[in-house]
C-alpha cells in the first residue's frame, strides 16, 4: 500500500521532516541525510547476547565548498559499506 506523503505527516508516521514543501511527494516523503558513519571495528553477536558488542564507527564530515549554504554540503564516498542516519524518524509501532 502506498500512503501519500501528506498523509504520512498528518498521521505522524514520519516525524522531524526538515522542509515539508520540498520533501513531501505524491507517493511518499524524501528523506534528508543527517550523517554518514564508517565502520571501524567488527560487531559481535551470539546466541544469548552475553558477548554482544556493537561495531565502532567514525563520522565522515561533510565537505563544504566556499559557501555556508547547507544544501551545498556534500560527501564524496568511495565504494564501501556505511551507516546512514536520516533526520526524519518513523516511530515504533510498539511504543
Amino acid at each position: 500500500m502506498i500512503i501519500p506523503g501528506r498523509a504520512l505527516l498528518t498521521r505522524s508516521i514520519i516525524r522531524n521532516v526538515q522542509n515539508p514543501a520540498l520533501q513531501v511527494q505524491p507517493c511518499g516523503v524524501d528523506l534528508t541525510l543527517k550523517r554518514i558513519l564508517t565502520w571501524t571495528s567488527p560487531g559481535i553477536i551470539d546466541l544469548d547476547n552475553q558477548r554482544r558488542q556493537t561495531a565502532s564507527t567514525n563520522e565522515i564530515p561533510f565537505l563544504a565548498p566556499s559557501t555556508t549554504i547547507p544544501e551545498e554540503r556534500f560527501l564524496d564516498l568511495p565504494q564501501g559499506s556505511y551507516l546512514v542516519e536520516f533526520n526524519e524518524t518513523v516511530p515504533s509501532l510498539w511504543t
